[in-house]
């Protein structure tokens, strides 16, 4: 009965968490571990729409060898047994998982230029089920989003250029306004010689 249970926990080992039809992970996905980069594997959390989303995994969390859907959905609270809902960026990427449990090197790419401003979550899919299980993984899960894409700024004007105005009422208001301004001043002169002389 002993060495029953002794093979029974040899067996299991460090996958024993994961679901039957689960692939098992190294370990377990805590907090952080899975992360939007950008396209040179630097970790990001507010991107532009002309900027690209990549993605990695710290400390070689996934099996080597493995296959991991990766989804970017629209920001949620994430429990499990959680559908993972549509994926906002064109398709789920599938990636093959490197030989130190993570991607790349370079970082994929799930989400290329353009992106659609908002809050989104990316959701590692480990086990492939389209459910957010034991073993999945989501950026950032504790803050709340994964990332922001804010909208491209505008380029600034440049100094000492001429900016077309859409009114031509607004390009002659300033020279009106001199020119009152001057007919003033000559009225003001011309009276003020008047009474000296």
């Amino acid at each position: 009965m002993i060495l029953n249970m002794v093979l029974v926990l040899a067996a299991m080992g460090s996958g024993a968490w994961a679901a039957p039809n689960q692939s098992p992970l190294r370990q377990t996905l805590p907090q952080g571990d899975v992360v939007a980069t950008d396209e040179n594997g630097v970790e990001k959390n507010l991107f532009l729409a002309n900027e690209s989303v990549a993605v990695n995994v710290k400390n070689g969390s996934f099996t080597p060898g493995s296959q991991v859907d990766i989804y970017i959905v629209l920001d949620a609270a994430w429990n499990e047994g959680d559908a993972i809902t549509a994926d906002v960026s064109g398709g789920v990427d599938t990636v093959t998982v490197n030989a130190n449990g993570a991607f790349g090197p370079p970082p994929p790419v799930v989400w290329p230029a353009p992106l659609t401003p908002g809050r989104y979550d990316i959701v590692f899919d480990a086990n492939r089920n389209v459910v957010f299980d034991a073993g999945d993984g989501v950026d950032d899960a504790v803050l709340g989003t994964g990332f922001v894409v804010e909208a491209v700024p505008p380029p600034p004007v440049p100094v000492g250029g001429i900016a077309i105005l859409p009114n031509r009422f607004e390009l002659l208001a300033p020279w009106i306004g001199l020119a009152a301004l001057m007919g003033v001043v000559v009225a003001a002169v011309v009276v003020r010689l008047r009474r000296q002389g």
